[in-house]
């Protein structure tokens, strides 16, 4: 028994990742809007005034967003590569946000791990989007 599997290339390859993106936006967002505690305890964030839920609502919201326009994009590579972009953008700036505020009394960093993976998200989607663009 012969069992081929596909081949990735780079187009397939960055349509998997901004199609997985999407579905993970869609469920992280989803949870945290529904129930915020619970997810901001898993991820270590501070959630002892309504500030922050509700920015992080508002996070999450944004996340719900791309992640259902990426779902209703799946089959057209030009919207997933605008898709793409705006990931880039947005997972820049959270990784911006995370490296400028994510720091304690002495200015030492808290959150380097989180700063490290929303740059390396908007890298690997600056990545996907140049991928799809060169159809």
């Amino acid at each position: 028994m012969n069992i081929r599997l596909p081949t990735l290339n780079r187009r397939r390859t960055a349509r998997l990742f901004i199609i997985g993106l999407g579905v993970a936006r869609l469920v992280e967002g989803t949870a945290a809007t529904i129930s915020p505690g619970p997810v901001l305890d898993i991820i270590g964030d501070d959630i002892s005034t309504a500030d922050s839920r509700a920015s992080f609502r508002m996070k999450s919201g944004r996340d719900v967003a791309l992640g259902l326009m990426t779902l209703k994009a799946m089959r057209d590579d030009r919207r997933l590569a605008e898709l793409a972009l705006a990931s880039v953008v947005v997972d820049a700036v959270d990784g911006l946000a995370v490296t400028l505020d994510g720091r304690d009394a002495f200015g030492a960093p808290v959150y380097p791990a989180g700063a490290v993976l929303g740059f390396a998200v908007a890298g690997a989607a600056a990545w996907s989007a140049r991928a799809l663009r060169r159809l």
